[in-house]
């Protein structure tokens, strides 16, 4: 559900390959359909433009730099971003950079809708789907805060399904025959362990002993159950790992979900949005949208052939895109009885904007405190140590805290951000990351599912280009 890692591609890849073969997207689904349309969308863009440049202070083409920013080199972004929806391979999206707390540069591209030629606009709605993790682990660290539970408490103490879930391997005999076998873990799944995905909780989880996906054939893939019933699913099939012993991405938050609820005695969406949305004043963010938003929320696509994996374990940009024939399309619409608290919001840049904001300040915002500066740090810090993590799941030279992967340095990370700085994605190809160093957040919102994260390591590459004065 999020970048480099997700389980979809072997289920995606017969659907992509009937699109290869009977589908495109023509030059003209991109563009306006007549010269009146088209002289609407320069004339969208140029507002958007003009906006920004606005809300920045001096002209993008004026020397003095803007936070440290040159604003000649912030004017590479937006034709970049433009290409990619001329190849078809993005219809749109919003990018957003802060420093010092103060708004650098921000823009919206394309089209939020191909088939109606409806206009990408600043406060356009997304489905952020894995960035919804972090929003997720500062709801219950603000419990945490409170000595409702302690990082290292068993999972088991507040739900006992959890004391009776085995391990599964699978072993072979001397003839070569395969078996499964279960096992107790050697030691109980803690809260950590959700938060920084070691509980042996993966996404795809456990097969039977005919291939099949346990996970599926419990319903723990169905979001038809409120988080009462659903951990009754998931903890009916066995852990994939020992817990502690390896990062596997998966369904821990959605787990910790459901933690909350108990913890503070009220539905999981409504602690959230009384913890940290309101606090901050995210409200455009949430599990569903009102019908009176519903213009807002940007259509979802999918590249017609998924792209390849690179050497560092992310998959790069697929083919040209169509409209995504996923249940994503329009779960937003009604209120979900499954909040998945690893997947399930929707959000805007400016909303998630001040979400990396809290974090930036030590937990506080406008004067606003949602999380102690020593939580923040903890949550940010690598805590994943020498558990070993494949590359698909972290990218190599990272570390992982609660909820996000940590820059562990050039050395390692070999990245233009600072070591330190801290990030995550979601599975429809939106980014943000935090740079306590250089004081900056940024992000890049599309919606391309399954994610192809070389947009957002690119895009970067091209705000870093621009920051030449970084102290």
């Amino acid at each position: 559900m999020a970048r480099r890692r997700l389980k979809v591609r072997a289920a995606l890849r017969p659907w992509a390959k009937t699109v290869r073969l009977s589908t495109t997207i023509s030059a003209q689904s991109h563009q306006p359909s007549d010269k009146a349309a088209k002289v609407t969308l320069q004339r969208r863009a140029f507002l958007t433009t003009a906006a920004s440049m606005a809300a920045v202070g001096p002209a993008l083409g004026a020397p003095k730099l803007i936070e440290g920013f040159s604003p000649d080199r912030l004017q590479r972004i937006r034709p970049w971003l433009e290409k990619g929806v001329a190849d078809h391979r993005m219809a749109g999206g919003v990018w957003r950079i802060m420093r010092h707390g103060r708004l650098v540069d921000q823009g919206a591209f394309g089209l939020s809708d191909v088939a109606s030629n409806r206009a990408m606009t600043l406060d356009a709605m997304f489905r952020i789907f894995s960035m919804t993790k972090p929003v997720t682990v500062a709801t219950a660290m603000s419990l945490y805060e409170e000595a409702k539970f302690d990082l290292h408490d068993p999972v088991s103490k507040w739900i006992p399904q959890f004391r009776t879930m085995q391990v599964q391997t699978e072993v072979q005999d001397a003839s070569g025959v395969k078996s499964l076998h279960l096992a107790p873990p050697s030691r109980p799944v803690m809260v950590l362990d959700l938060m920084r995905h070691t509980a042996g909780l993966s996404y795809a989880g456990p097969k039977d002993d005919q291939g099949r996906s346990q996970y599926s054939l419990l319903g723990v893939d169905r979001p038809d159950a409120p988080l009462s019933e659903w951990i009754k699913r998931i903890t009916a099939a066995p852990l994939v790992r020992d817990p502690g012993t390896g990062f596997d991405y998966g369904y821990g938050m959605d787990v910790l979900g459901r933690l909350i609820e108990i913890w503070a005695d009220a539905p999981f969406d409504q602690v959230m949005r009384e913890r940290v949305l309101a606090p901050l004043g995210m409200k455009d963010t949430g599990f569903w949208v009102s019908p009176d938003k519903a213009s807002r929320v940007a259509t979802l696509y999918s590249p017609s052939s998924l792209g390849d994996r690179l050497p560092d374990g992310s998959i790069d940009v697929g083919g040209a895109i169509i409209r995504s024939p996923f249940a994503a399309q329009d779960a937003w619409r009604k209120e979900p009885a499954l909040k998945y608290g690893g997947a399930g919001l929707i959000s805007t840049a400016a909303d998630y904007s001040r979400f990396l904001e809290m974090l930036r300040g030590d937990g506080a915002l406008d004067g606003v405190r949602v999380l102690a500066p020593s939580t923040v740090a903890l949550m940010h810090s690598d805590l994943l140590g020498s558990i070993p993590a494949k590359l698909s799941d972290i990218w190599g030279g990272y570390g992982f805290g609660l909820a996000m992967e940590v820059d562990r340095g050039l050395e390692q990370a070999a990245t233009p951000l600072a070591p330190g700085s801290y990030d995550w994605g979601g599975a429809a190809s939106t980014w943000m990351w935090v740079d306590p160093k250089n004081e900056l957040t940024g992000m890049l919102l599309l919606q391309v599912f399954p994610s192809a994260p070389r947009w957002g390591q690119l895009f970067k590459q091209l705000v870093y280009g621009a920051l030449v004065a970084p102290q």
